[in-house]
C-alpha cells in the first residue's frame, strides 16, 4: 500500500521509501555537500524533506533535531 509517497508493508510492519524518492534525496544532498553557506529557506526545505523520510527511518529523528537547533540560532 502506498501512502503519501511511502510504501507501507502491512504484513512485515515496515515503511519503505521508493527508489525514485531515494535518488531524488541523494541528488539534493549531493548538491549541498560542498556548500559552505546555506540560506535559512534552503535549510528549512532540506530539513522538511529529511523529516518526511524520517518517518521510514526511526533513528533519524535525533539527527534532524540538530538541524532544528541550527535553525533556531538564525
Amino acid at each position: 500500500m502506498t501512502f503519501l509517497g511511502l510504501v507501507i508493508d502491512t504484513d512485515c510492519m515496515l515503511i519503505c521509501i521508493p527508489t525514485p524518492k531515494i535518488i531524488e534525496l541523494r541528488a539534493l544532498l549531493t548538491k549541498y555537500l560542498d556548500v559552505k553557506n546555506i540560506s535559512l529557506l534552503e535549510l528549512q526545505s532540506l530539513v522538511g524533506i529529511l523529516c518526511f523520510f524520517g518517518r521510514a527511518i526511526p533513528t533519524s529523528r535525533a539527527n534532524t533535531r540538530r538541524f532544528y537547533d541550527a535553525m533556531a540560532g538564525v
